[in-house]
């Protein structure tokens, strides 16, 4: 064996960010590689965590068919939200599991884990229920309450859209000046 071999490699995992760090990432491009994007979504939006259960908690959701998956998983990761640990329940307040069908099958792959079958992964399953709340609300199969009276509220859309100018000086501020030595018109 060589001289400080081993060492040599220790002390070069370490100073990529240890075992851990290096099998995270060895994760991550498995992930990529495999199609599973699923897995990688958290790192995304989990910064924004506590926005999205503070606005899930502000409005009021209904589905416009008989399907409530997603709702459900919503109320479920809401009674959840205080969780720090890597695992949550799978079982909802009725003691039966979540139904998390409403996800893809990677989103599915990703939410259990094998070796812990009543129980989520928190992160995924978090991730996973807003993914599909959002498609959900694109696709117009969830709702929000009140928002018909808000899209009838709205001006036409052939009413032109104030200039962020007009705005200013409607609000009492001066209108911008451009700074010295940047282009003020754009060049298409």
């Amino acid at each position: 064996m060589q001289a400080g071999g081993l060492g040599a490699v220790t002390k070069t995992v370490e100073g990529f960010g240890g075992v851990a760090k290096q099998y995270e990432q060895i994760e991550k491009v498995s992930a990529h590689h495999g199609n599973s994007w699923e897995v990688l979504l958290y790192e995304q939006i989990g910064r924004d965590r506590a926005l999205m259960f503070d606005l899930a908690e502000k409005l009021q959701f209904t589905a416009t068919s008989e399907d409530g998956r997603v709702l459900d998983a919503l109320a479920h990761a809401q009674r959840n939200e205080a969780a720090r640990g890597e695992y949550i329940s799978a079982l909802g307040e009725d003691g039966g599991r979540v139904d998390i069908s409403s996800g893809t099958q990677n989103w599915q792959k990703a939410v259990v884990d094998r070796t812990r079958p009543a129980q989520f992964v928190r992160k995924h399953f978090e991730a996973m229920v807003f993914t599909c709340l959002a498609e959900e609300l694109r696709t117009g199969d969830v709702a929000v309450v009140g928002s018909e009276a808000l899209r009838r509220a709205r001006p036409p859309a052939s009413t032109p859209l104030p200039s962020a100018a007009n705005w200013r000086t409607g609000c009492g501020q001066p209108p911008r000046r451009p700074t010295p030595g940047t282009r003020t018109t754009r060049a298409w």
